[in-house]
């Protein structure tokens, strides 16, 4: 006779951060900048990742920019090297 075993039930992941709205992480952070102690861990851990994702994002705004500036002053080199090359040749063909 084959004797059954239960099988052990997958047990849930442990929830790390609450869910909490922007205002009450926002409430937060007034709160830790006035000295008050208020909130549990999984309370801050989910502040963390709010403002964590926030600098992510502000991140990625700056990077999706940063090859136009580049290219402005590339651009603006070129000019003035040009000019600097214009004059000179200007200097040697009117001496």
């Amino acid at each position: 006779m084959k004797s059954k075993t239960a099988s052990p039930k997958p047990k849930r992941k442990a929830v790390l951060m609450a869910a909490l709205s922007e205002e009450r992480i926002l409430q937060l952070s007034n709160d830790l900048s006035e000295g008050i102690s208020s909130g549990t861990v999984k309370d801050w851990r989910a502040a963390a990742k709010y403002f964590r994702d926030q600098l992510d994002r502000a991140h990625n705004d700056i990077n999706a920019i940063r090859p136009s500036v580049a290219a402005m002053v590339m651009g603006q080199n070129c000019v003035r090297f040009a000019h600097a090359e214009m004059d000179a040749w200007l200097k040697r063909v009117s001496s």
